[in-house]
């Protein structure tokens, strides 16, 4: 399948498409608005922006890329668009306005345009939780079928595990529902086996019962660095798996979004949210108060629905790069790694370095699981860095790279949901999963309509 399409033969096919959502064309109002992935440092350039208002629509634009020999890439918001390239002659279906979202019975069941912020605060009205992650923006679709790592996740795994039921449109044109009866190997695949197998327009999912959680932020001056990453360490080898937490270099930029005193400031902060009472949560987190002088503290019982705003991520679209990798643990060599990548001493800082803790359930494969059983490693890198200039993005990118190779000794591969760089998704799934996988995209789509993630590992030189 190729991925150049001769304009005349698409705009010729869309013109007979019976599509009520709208298809946007080069040179249209409105098109570079609807172009544009969430992350503004990707440059996109399709043929064409198909935004479809119904499972109907869905199947008349794969209808019309067969006719018009057009492949396609699926976005919900494009947090994750960098791993698909500038987009050259392809079409881009865009799932924002397939917004349903039902809850009933303990599961929720959303279009492939909803948000997590807005199942959060739906699922939060019953008393409930869905395995979200730390952006209240990112489309819950692509998130949950890359995997899904988030705040709830070493009590109850992977998001991609807590999937029912899927409905998807398939190279074929027709529309399929699929779960562990129906289907159960397309079922598997989709749930973490890095996409491009159709369109997935809605989307069922088990919630959890979480109402509130004891979660906040704890900050120290950067100089102690050194301090908080080994009591890091220490502390989360014996978390019970109700805890999950985040430690990370935070250089705050000088912009009106960040409070006057905290900005151009650089941080140490633990981030973390615990299943339980104040008691219990306090009890857990109060070893991490102590290791140092903190310059804040913001623990407290909270609705687990504002999770969604625990991390601090942009509420909008935004530019930055991103790099990460798997760690198979922290050792001392690794910790110094770290501060003489990312400290106090550090020039040209990222505005993030931070280590997730892993493990818990996330460890441990599920009856049924998909195609990411779980993530065996007990830790995530992941570095952000700002690119709203050319200058900028270049500088960021060369320090992320830095930052990842200065940790490289430690590294157990990629988790395809933090992926903004080309990754070997053979690689990152295993030889046998990537073997299973191939099998089922050949019967699933034999022709190649819709695309994969890029799976070329770039070298440092175009790094």
């Amino acid at each position: 399948m190729t991925t150049l399409t001769h304009p005349s033969s698409l705009e010729a096919a869309a013109a007979v498409a019976p599509i009520d959502g709208p298809v946007l064309f080069p040179g249209d109002d409105g098109w570079d608005g609807a172009r544009q992935a969430w992350n503004l440092a990707v440059e996109q350039r399709p043929a064409a922006v198909v935004f479809p208002r119904s499972t109907g629509d869905v199947v008349a634009a794969v209808r019309m890329a067969e006719d018009a020999g057009a492949t396609i890439v699926t976005q919900g918001t494009g947090h994750g668009a960098a791993t698909h390239g500038p987009l050259d002659g392809r079409i881009l279906v865009r799932t924002t306005n397939l917004r349903d979202l039902r809850i009933a019975g303990g599961t929720c069941r959303v279009g492939a345009g909803a948000l997590w912020g807005e199942v959060a605060v739906a699922a939060g009205r019953y008393g409930l939780s869905g395995l979200a992650g730390s952006s209240t923006d990112v489309g819950v679709v692509g998130y949950t079928l890359g995997g899904g790592i988030g705040w709830l996740s070493r009590r109850y795994g992977l998001a991609s595990n807590a999937v029912r039921r899927i409905e998807m449109v398939t190279a074929d044109g027709h529309v399929r529902l699929i779960d562990d009866r129906h289907d159960p190997d397309l079922f598997w695949a989709l749930r973490g086996g890095g996409g491009g197998l159709g369109i997935v327009t809605a989307l069922e999912f088990d919630l959890f019962p979480v109402a509130s959680v004891y979660a906040g932020t704890l900050a120290w001056d950067a100089i102690h660095a050194p301090v908080v990453l080994a009591a890091f360490r220490e502390w989360t080898a014996t978390l019970p798996e109700e805890a999950t937490s985040i430690v990370r270099f935070l250089n705050l930029p000088p912009i009106p979004e960040v409070p006057e005193p905290l900005r151009g400031t650089r941080m140490m902060t633990l981030g973390a949210a615990v299943i339980g009472g104040a008691e219990h949560g306090a009890r857990l987190v109060d070893p991490m108060r102590r290791i140092a002088p903190l310059a804040g503290d913001t623990f407290a019982m909270m609705p687990a629905a504002d999770l969604r705003h625990l991390h601090g991520d942009p509420d909008g679209p935004t530019p930055g790069l991103a790099h990460h990798t798997l760690l198979a643990g922290l050792p001392d060599a690794a910790l110094d790694a770290l501060v003489g990548v990312a400290g106090v001493d550090t020039p040209a800082p990222l505005i993030s370095v931070e280590v997730r803790h892993l493990g818990g359930a996330l460890a441990t494969p599920p009856a049924n699981a998909g195609a990411l059983s779980h993530i065996s490693a007990p830790y995530v890198l992941n570095a952000v860095g700002a690119a709203g200039t050319a200058e900028q993005a270049a500088a960021s990118s060369q320090r992320l790279t830095e930052t990842v190779d200065a940790v490289a000794r430690w590294s157990t591969g990629s988790y395809l949901n933090f992926a903004e760089r080309a990754v070997d998704v053979d690689a990152a799934l295993g030889t046998g999963t990537a073997k299973r996988l191939a099998a089922i995209r050949a019967r699933i789509d034999p022709g190649g309509r819709f695309a994969m993630r890029s799976t070329v590992v770039p070298d440092r030189a175009s790094r």
